[in-house]
């Protein structure tokens, strides 16, 4: 179901039950049943050089796991105006700290580095960077590699 979906997650139940032999009840009970647990989630795949008029950025904070809950809602609403999405990631198993991507929109390069200042004097944040970026690619075959395996072994 998550493979049929891939590439088009807008596509119509009964499309996906057709594809798949299932009713289209099915499809859409086991899906929000594996939205619900976190099981499959969506992100947005974008094109940096078809949105004319911005500047494409990622500013990426590091923090210890306590400090997330304070830093991130400071964050969001001084950029909510700027953020398209926002990628939370676990703990790291090396040294315990937790990031957080902001993606961004901004008007000019800039505004970039005003954000990157104002992010950096928060306190009790580990670190702060911004990139900009001309080019996004999405590999999905990697996913479609790991969502074959398990599904051998549950077979």
């Amino acid at each position: 179901m998550v493979r049929a979906l891939r590439g088009d997650p807008q596509k119509p139940y009964t499309t996906v039950s057709q594809e798949l032999g299932l009713s289209s009840r099915t499809v859409k009970r086991r899906l929000q049943r594996m939205i619900h647990e976190g099981a499959v989630f969506a992100f947005p795949a974008v094109d940096p050089n078809a949105a004319r008029g911005v500047v494409m950025a990622a500013l990426i904070v590091t923090y210890d796991p306590e400090k997330k809950e304070d830093l991130d809602p400071q964050i969001f609403a001084k950029l909510e105006a700027y953020i398209w999405h926002v990628f939370h990631m676990l703990p790291s198993e090396i040294d315990g700290l937790q990031s957080t991507t902001f993606n961004l929109a901004l008007p000019t390069v800039g505004r970039s580095k005003e954000i990157l200042r104002w992010t950096q004097s928060l306190p009790g944040l580990v670190g702060a960077r911004i990139g900009l970026y001309e080019e996004a690619e999405t590999f999905f075959e990697v996913f479609d590699e790991e969502i074959g395996k398990r599904v051998a072994a549950l077979s």
